[in-house]
């Protein structure tokens, strides 16, 4: 018998737990009104890609009803603020210091 094959729909809770992170997902409506609110989610980087975690991100902004004032914006671009043991930016909303965007929807997670 051969080992069933893991989909990209099955991930989302077949990793071990010592494999997830757990990210802080910063949604941002307005950089002018700073209207964001944080989204956690806990995924495995090593076999997470960018567009899946978009999806993610999009899925529980249309479910989540705390959510609801951000379904009329279309969020397409992740920006990483900072990593573990960094500096921070001094602005609260974005960090505008480093230009290290995730654009590439078939790159992995992996930092």
């Amino acid at each position: 018998m051969q080992p069933e094959q893991e989909s990209p729909e099955n991930r989302g809770g077949s990793e071990s737990p010592d494999s997830q992170v757990t990210i802080t997902v910063r949604i941002i409506k307005s950089f002018e009104y700073r209207t964001s609110r944080n989204l956690i989610v806990k995924v495995d980087p090593s076999v997470t890609t960018v567009g899946e975690l978009k999806d993610m991100c999009q899925k529980h902004i249309d479910e989540e009803p705390k959510f609801k004032p951000f379904r009329s914006t279309k969020f397409d671009t992740l920006k990483i603020y900072t990593h573990a043991f960094g500096h921070k930016s001094q602005d609260l909303i974005i960090n505008k210091e480093d230009t290290e965007f995730l654009n590439n929807d078939n790159d992995m997670l992996d930092f």
